[in-house]
């Protein structure tokens, strides 16, 4: 048990602060423990039992597994520290202060890994996340993008360009090699067509782009193709798939959801997006992301405070935008057109000046 009975000595005045101490301790500790179990029971998948994940992942017993979910005992701090690595939660969550006077966040960082490795481990994240909002009863999602989630979206050639890019962020690739010497491995691209598979299937999403959100990748690939590192025959590829993409778009535009039936509210804003960003609640849980690099977000979770403050600026720029799914019908097909142009005309030198990538 948490309490213990204490033998009270002579100095009754000094024993009474020890025993107030030792209760109060206690407390803490069986609240820390509440909150480790209250993030076990969410993160688990349904059809799991908690009793034999904790025997399985700490070696225990059935009954010291069954005691501590009950509370009756205390979680070791290694294997509360076991438990948020193996479930992908924040231990500063667990052990924070409170909510409002300071604010934890989980990014990935991995230095140990192979870029690969790295890049395994961030679409294992995402599909699990999407896999939880896809399960969920009541979903809704705000976004604001910059840039395409390519890594989501059913375009294979576009998705190794994206992949291809990432090496290069990461120092893996020297300037003389090319997009065709790249081969993206077996175990990425099953994740990639699992993940894209998983984000179709997200409803009521509601999302702040602009101009640039299609034009970057369009820049992108055309620097590319100019600095000789995509070939011609690559860049029809790609120009192939960025014709089915924009399709794609135009189809959200004008019907408001995709082939599955997923409603998306899609605004246009004509003033720039610092970053992308994405709050998302979901049968009472709340999470904020925010994007400083494309591949890893910070992940802020169940912190009121950060949510709603992310949430008001997202509906912020929604109030300074312009709703383009079902309507607008003008602004639709400006907007189409001008991107229609600039693919069209993909093998014509272009100054990129200091934002081509």
């Amino acid at each position: 048990m948490f309490f213990k009975t204490y033998k009270l000595g002579i100095d009754a005045e000094n024993d009474c602060t020890v025993l107030i101490v030792v209760v109060l301790f206690c407390m803490k500790m069986k609240n820390l423990n509440e909150k480790v179990v209250s993030e076990i029971n969410r993160r688990l998948p349904k059809n799991a039992n908690a009793v034999n994940y904790l025997m399985d992942l700490l070696y225990l017993g059935k009954e010291s597994a069954y005691r501590r979910l009950k509370s009756q005992i205390p979680f070791t701090l290694e294997e509360v520290a076991a438990i948020a690595n193996d479930l992908g939660f924040s231990l500063d969550k667990i052990i924070g202060s409170r909510e409002g006077s300071r604010v934890f966040f989980d990014m990935k960082v991995d230095l140990t890994k192979s870029s690969s490795e790295l890049y395994i481990d961030l679409l294992q994240g995402d599909i699990k996340i999407m896999k939880e909002l896809n399960s969920a009863k009541d979903l809704k999602i705000i976004s604001a993008i910059n840039r395409i989630p390519l890594r989501f979206l059913p375009f294979q050639n576009l998705f190794k360009f994206v992949y291809f890019r990432y090496l290069h962020s990461k120092g893996d690739l020297s300037i003389a090699v090319k997009f065709s010497d790249v081969v993206v491995p077996n175990k990425i691209n099953e994740l990639y067509r699992e993940a894209a598979r998983s984000f179709s299937n997200l409803n009521n999403i509601t999302c702040v782009t602009n101009h640039a959100v299609f034009s970057r990748i369009i820049k992108s690939v055309q620097y590319c193709y100019q600095t000789g590192i995509i070939s011609i025959e690559d860049l029809r590829l790609l120009q192939k798939e960025l014709f089915e993409m924009l399709a794609f778009i135009e189809r959200l535009f004008t019907t408001g959801g995709n082939d599955l039936g997923a409603n998306y509210s899609i605004y246009y804003s004509y003033s720039e997006l610092e970053t992308n960003c994405v709050c998302y609640e979901y049968d009472g849980t709340m999470t904020s992301q925010i994007w400083l690099f494309p591949e890893s977000p910070i992940v802020i979770d169940d912190n009121r405070l950060i949510y709603q403050m992310q949430k008001n600026w997202l509906e912020a720029r929604m109030k300074y935008a312009t709703l383009v799914t079902k309507s607008n019908n003008l602004l639709q097909a400006k907007i189409i057109k001008e991107l229609y142009d600039q693919t069209v005309n993909m093998e014509q030198e272009a100054d990129f000046g200091i934002n081509a990538l």
